[in-house]
């Protein structure tokens, strides 16, 4: 895998955790136990996050502080 596959799947993985963030913002916990969809939803971001982390490869997975995300700007977009 190149490196560069490598950092499309851990931007696609920051973008499902913004995606989740997005799903909860302003949602207490007992409104979240109630509410399905939004419930459903983030078990599905998780469920994607799960899948794409199965594909990085295991030199980065293995050595996380030698591939970090030092200098990440969280409104960063993947184009």
């Amino acid at each position: 895998m190149r490196p560069v596959d490598a950092e499309k799947h851990t931007e696609e993985i920051l973008r499902l955790i913004e995606e989740i963030e997005g799903f909860l913002q302003g949602v207490s916990f007992s409104e979240f136990g109630h509410r399905k969809s939004i419930n459903y939803s983030v078990l599905y971001a998780l469920l994607l996050i799960g899948e794409t982390v199965k594909k990085i490869p295991p030199f980065i997975s293995n050595n996380p502080s030698e591939h970090s995300l030092e200098g990440y700007h969280r409104n960063a977009r993947c184009t």
